[in-house]
């Protein structure tokens, strides 16, 4: 170590650099996207004016647990307490999902890199007034599996054991209800 004033300077800029990386990184901890949407054509109607709704999910054949999107979506209508009722077939308000895009993740690369291994979902939304058989609005949602930290036990990270396209699916299903919530 060199003991002059320049040297020290030195020592200090390493220091604050050295600072300013790490509260950057614990700060953009805090700003992981979980999903988004875009709106296509806005709701022409209040969620409001419809007692019930019914969902239904199409998707490339093959598409991993695609039911999981339509539980998902189902559940988080019924809590938002958006329509009196969630049918199977016949709601007034219609709610036609299907999935455009699954990036299923990786488990092991969660394991080992944690946001690295998660999955991706894009799912194209449709509303329609099933009483006049008319399109009344259309959006696209995405949603992921990333999360702003982990939890590992015995060095091991816990987010790993979560099927990851799950995780996906309930944050699109978060994005509509939230979409919806803006209009009702």
């Amino acid at each position: 170590r060199c003991a002059t004033a320049a040297c020290t300077l030195v020592d200090m800029k390493h220091s604050l650099t050295i600072a300013v990386f790490i509260a950057l990184a614990a700060l953009s901890g805090g700003c992981i996207k979980k999903g988004s949407v875009s709106e296509g054509i806005p709701l022409s109607a209040k969620v409001s004016s419809y007692k019930s709704a019914s969902i239904a999910v199409t998707a490339p054949p093959g598409t991993k647990n695609v039911e999981v999107l339509r539980t998902e979506l189902t559940n988080k209508v019924r809590e938002a307490g958006l329509v009196s009722e969630v049918v199977d077939t016949g709601g007034e308000l219609g709610i036609m999902l299907t999935v455009k895009k699954l990036d299923e993740g990786s488990a092991g690369l969660t394991a080992m890199a944690g946001n690295a291994g998660s999955a991706e979902v894009i799912v194209d939304v449709k509303f329609a007034d099933t009483k006049e058989s008319k399109d009344v609005g259309q959006i696209t949602v995405t949603g992921n599996s990333k999360r702003n930290g982990q939890v590992s036990v015995n060095g091991i990270n816990t987010a790993a054991a979560s099927d990851q396209t799950n995780i996906a699916y309930a944050e699109a299903a978060i994005q509509i209800v939230e979409y919806l919530k803006q209009h009702r």
